[in-house]
């Protein structure tokens, strides 16, 4: 299944361990990305349909949410297995975080395992625990398969930029120690990757999104992709246009 937009109206298919997308409500901006943490396929799913999601939204874990995208492929009861199993191990990995800092007396803030850049962090000497954003979590799943759904060389984006893109943390992009927890404390653009990206990855041929990763343009944080000045000029994912 190609990637694809969502309506009121006309039901789409969804299936265990595809990717969902919200929108920023007003426009094709596309803000959080999600997985399909269901245990059937889904014909019916429109803009409304509320649907068992997997995410890091902050925090990590199971939300019931409509979509206004999805994107995906066909995906073996093996590489099901591997995206599930994923998830689980990020709640339980999650679980036990939480249970140690209640023990040392700390408190375990969500959005302390929410990075923008790299989109995935694994542990490190200075911090025990995977972080991710929402799309790190997703593109982290796919690598369990082994899909790679994104390459470089990702457009730098602005801080202006990034406040749409995360419209949740638009006040906590303002203070310089959050920016330096989320990976973007240095410098004036950042090549962060993107919701829209992970779906027009999926708005190619099957056959590409197995032989390969796809390099983002500017434009494609819209979907579907907006012309942007500077970019390319759009491409033909729908159809003639």
């Amino acid at each position: 299944m190609p990637a694809q937009r969502t309506s009121d109206t006309k039901p789409v298919s969804v299936r265990p361990g595809h990717i969902l997308a919200k929108s920023d409500g007003v426009s094709d901006l596309m803000v959080h990305a999600m997985l399909f943490d269901g245990e059937k396929d889904r014909a019916d799913v429109t803009s409304k349909t509320q649907l068992k999601i997997a995410h890091m939204g902050p925090p990590l874990g199971n939300a019931t949410k409509s979509c206004d995208a999805v994107g995906g492929m066909e995906l073996t009861d093996e590489q099901k297995l591997r995206i599930k199993n994923f998830i689980t191990q990020c709640k339980d990995a999650t679980k036990k975080r939480d249970k140690e800092y209640r023990l040392r007396g700390l408190e375990a803030t969500s959005k302390e395992l929410y990075v923008i850049l790299p989109s995935a962090k694994p542990p490190s000497g200075d911090f025990a625990y995977w972080r991710f954003s929402c799309v790190g979590f997703v593109l982290k799943a796919y690598e369990q398969i082994p899909i790679y759904l994104l390459k470089g060389p990702i457009p730098e984006r602005t801080l202006a930029d990034l406040k749409s893109f995360y419209p949740f943390f638009s006040a906590d992009l303002d203070k310089a120690d959050t920016r330096e927890h989320l990976g973007i404390g240095t410098g004036d653009r950042w090549p962060v990757e993107l919701v829209g990206y992970v779906l027009h990855s999926f708005a190619r041929n099957e056959a590409d999104v197995i032989a390969g990763p796809y390099a983002p343009q500017l434009g494609d944080e819209y979907f579907p992709r907006q012309f942007v000045s500077g970019g390319a000029p759009p491409k033909r994912l729908f159809g003639k246009q």
